[in-house]
């Protein structure tokens, strides 16, 4: 399908290309990377290097009962994957339909097609969030080495844990289509987005704002050993319709893991941003730097460097401009109101020889990239709330338990209820790396009014990440630490005892918390052990089985005092019994109204009206509307 737009006050017909697996007329989308020199890590062994500790126990590929072994990742990631890994549900072939799960998987709104199948908008029935699930077909996908990559895409999302990438929630599988349920981003494609500016381009200073937020989702996505491949306008979405939304990453469906010195040698990607190695068959990472170059240019003056989008260029003519590399910065009256730095920045990226374009955390620290960052901090507050400084010094003091339920519960929060914390992230973020170092937490919390001891910061900044070996702080392990900053409304609480109680049985037992923990289990399983045992003697609960009720409970955040008004057995929990500590766990409003005319009733309902908090409860996209795949 094209459409027309203009351009610099000319109409072309802009072609928009598929975005799951269709072929470009030139530059073939295939299914798998071949590389040579250091060897490609599999998806599921990229995850650690143990492979050779694990149990013979463990399923192959050819013994999976799943298309594309989903039972075998389930399985390797109870040793090989982390939190970040593990948080996202994968539903085995013989567990629940997606169904059973979601309404309008198979008749929602229609969100975009492809060769492989559709996006669709569907609504989880228990809490009435909404999500995009992209639903792709079996029969479309024609070679295991297909199938392969289609493992492979699932494996990249899961590891992925950063603001500007869209978020893989849960993996489904039927015997015809495998469903993958993402989040929703309602403020449509960079691409669309770019034909509705004044002029049909951005401003140098909104170029700045949305190439920063591009660079670090792939810097973060490089530093994780990950390559794109496919990076242009069309895989950049807008979370959402407001002017300042964020971008996310999506479609990582032609991605590969990646070790220093791999060379891939498929020819993958889309014509107007493809590199010219790619076309020559040898290329690596900084392949996705030459894409980089190409969307910068474009952001500024709404045309290609070197064609592609719809224009009057045949392919061998795109293709011969990429290879020479040559292009002007035209037409003039546009460029002439650009900033030489971002001509320059421009420039770097768009030369033959990858060796000489920079990394994409060099582009971080270009000139251009620094001016624009120095301007923003220059306008802003560039001091932590203190509310966020009290949230981490409280943070803390929490049991272990309560820190990681804190931290599944992080993963379950929507984009309006964390907007605000995403600025203070950015002020721990100096480096815009999408992770927080000791060095800059101390920076920020060891000077000022209310300073912090530096032995205080390393014990917030040591309790805030879940990996021992770790050396930084996700975005998600820094929501949980400021989660009281959060209105926490039921809907949250519901996804984070499902996502924990991933086997359906009604409660948690142990042996989900190991398996959601993964390898940092396997590394000090005594020690969860004991950590397990104590929190069940702490909040009383029967059976080492943490049901719904329990599980609000230890949210709830109690103090010694409450804990002795509680019942021996909370299996029957009272509303009126998580009065004693909102101030600790920031409850949203419809929650808190319940339990303050829970109490007020309580001398009807005490003995006869136990409830808990639910009651009873490689393309693109043809249809306007919000996408994400």
């Amino acid at each position: 399908m094209c459409r027309k737009s203009k351009v610099n006050n000319k109409t072309i017909s802009r072609c928009k290309i598929p975005n799951m697996s269709r072929k470009s007329e030139e530059i073939e989308r295939i299914s798998t990377s071949k590389t040579t020199g250091n060897n490609l890590a599999s998806s599921s062994s990229a995850m650690s290097e143990k492979t050779n500790k694990l149990p013979m126990s463990r399923k192959t590929l050819a013994t999976s009962s799943s298309a594309i072994g989903l039972d075998k990742l389930i399985d390797d990631r109870r040793y090989e994957g982390d939190l970040v890994n593990n948080i996202v549900h994968i539903e085995a072939p013989s567990g629940k339909p997606i169904e059973e799960v979601y309404d309008g998987v198979h008749d929602g709104l229609l969100l975009g097609t492809g060769i492989s199948g559709s996006v669709r908008l569907c609504t989880h029935k228990a809490t009435s969030v909404k999500y995009a699930v992209k639903c792709l077909e079996l029969c479309r996908i024609k070679t295991e080495k297909g199938l392969q990559q289609l493992q492979d895409e699932i494996a990249v999302m899961c590891q992925l844990d950063h603001p500007n990438i869209v978020r893989l929630e849960e993996v489904y599988e039927s015997s015809t289509v495998i469903y993958l349920v993402e989040e929703l981003c309602t403020g449509g494609e960079l691409f669309d987005q770019l034909d509705e500016q004044p002029d049909y381009h951005y401003t140098e200073s909104q170029c700045a704002r949305l190439v920063k937020q591009m660079l670090g989702a792939l810097s973060y996505i490089h530093s994780k050993g990950v390559i794109h491949r496919d990076l242009k306008l069309e895989n950049f979405l807008f979370s959402s319709t407001d002017p300042d939304s964020e971008l996310k990453m999506i479609d990582f469906g032609l991605s590969q893991h990646f070790n220093i010195g791999d060379i891939h040698i498929d020819t993958v990607g889309t014509p107007y941003a493809v590199a010219p190695e790619v076309i020559n068959g040898m290329y690596d990472e900084q392949s996705d730097l030459w894409a980089m170059g190409v969307i910068a240019f474009l952001l500024h003056c709404g045309d290609p460097p070197f064609g592609g989008c719809g224009g009057p260029e045949s392919l061998m003519q795109i293709r011969s401009s990429i290879l020479s590399a040559k292009f002007k910065f035209e037409p003039k009256e546009i460029w002439c109101n650009v900033s030489q730095s971002a001509k320059d920045f421009i420039c770097q990226l768009l030369v033959l020889d990858p060796q000489k374009r920079p990394t994409a955390r060099q582009c971080q620290k270009s000139s251009w990239m620094l001016e624009w960052r120095n301007k923003e901090r220059i306008k802003g507050d560039t001091t932590l709330n203190p509310n966020v400084i009290k949230a981490l010094v409280d943070f803390k003091e929490l049991s272990d338990l309560q820190k990681l339920l804190c931290k599944v519960l992080s993963f379950t929060l929507l984009p309006g209820q964390i907007a605000d914390l995403r600025k203070e992230f950015e002020k721990l973020d100096v480096d815009c790396s999408g992770e927080i170092t000791l060095l800059s937490l101390k920076a920020l919390l060891c000077q000022g009014p209310s300073a912090l001891k530096e032995e205080e910061v390393e014990c917030i900044f040591n309790v805030m990440h879940v990996g021992k070996t770790a050396t930084c702080v996700h975005w998600h392990e820094f929501i949980a630490a400021v989660l009281s900053q959060c209105k926490v409304d039921e809907r949250n609480l519901k996804l984070a005892f499902d996502r924990l109680d991933s086997d359906h049985k009604g409660y948690i037992t142990f042996e989900n918390i190991r398996d959601l923990m993964g390898r940092d289990a396997a590394d000090s399983e005594d020690d969860l052990r004991l950590m397990w045992d104590e929190s069940m003697n702490c909040y009383h609960i029967q059976n080492s089985q943490i049901t719904y009720e329990s599980f609000l409970l230890s949210m709830a955040w109690y103090t010694e005092k409450d804990l002795q008004c509680i019942r021996p057995s909370v299996s029957t929990l009272c509303l009126s019994d998580l009065s004693g500590s909102l101030s600790s766990l920031r409850f949203s409003e419809d929650i808190t109204e319940k339990i303050n005319k829970e109490k007020k009733n309580q001398s009807f309902l005490a003995q006869t009206h136990h409830i808990g908090l639910y009651g009873n409860n490689g393309e693109e996209f043809e249809e306007d509307g919000p996408i994400c795949i």
